[in-house]
């Protein structure tokens, strides 16, 4: 576990699963949901952690405090808002519930890289993936402008903050090449159950 109080684990499970047709959340992957998953995860990780999702009682049954959003329908801009609002964290590490494939290794990476970034999140194959990593306090008020304009899109609201982005390479020991995947359809869950990934 990394011990720093500071640092709070915060699954995203707001999203409306549109491509996936259920909520993708409770979604089972290996036997277990997606859910139970990103907490177990982050549960190991932090000694901290909390869900930011309007689906509050969908959640109950992880016992832990799901934290609903302050400026409705936002996405994941406005969940990490509330999870900041909400905690006295002076960093989220925040991962989205349909990231099955991150592992502790990763995250203490990323956690180690740019400590002095309002933002530090992974990149891989040209791709940032802003829905796996830390978030700080600091950024606060450029995530409010963002908000407050309805622009919606953490990768625009990266370029605002003292952002940190960290390579995801084959040559780093942990590296796999589904380590950042997201799960948004029905084909995607079953490709991964078939793969061996989990």
């Amino acid at each position: 576990m990394i011990r720093e109080t500071a640092i709070v684990g915060c699954v995203l499970a707001g999203g409306r699963s549109t491509r996936m047709g259920s909520d993708k959340a409770l979604l089972k992957l290996g036997g277990v949901t997606l859910i139970e998953r990103a907490v177990t995860l982050l549960t190991r990780m932090f000694p901290s952690v909390v869900i930011s999702s309007d689906r509050g009682a969908a959640f109950e049954f992880l016992g832990i405090p799901v934290l609903p959003d302050i400026r409705k329908d936002c996405g994941p801009l406005g969940g990490i808002q509330a999870a900041l609002m909400h905690t006295n964290a002076d960093r989220l590490f925040v991962l989205a519930c349909d990231m099955p494939f991150v592992s502790p290794d990763l995250i203490r990476y990323l956690i180690s890289s740019h400590p002095d970034a309002d933002a530090v999140v992974p990149s891989s194959g040209g791709r940032v993936h802003p829905l796996c990593g830390l978030y700080s306090r600091n950024g606060l008020p450029a995530i409010e402008r963002a908000l407050d304009r309805a622009s919606y899109r953490l990768q625009d609201v990266l370029g605002e903050l003292k952002a940190g982005f960290v390579p995801i390479t084959s040559d780093l020991p942990f590296y796999r090449s589904y380590l950042l995947d997201n799960l948004n359809t029905v084909e995607d869950v079953e490709r991964a159950q078939g793969s061996g990934e989990v």
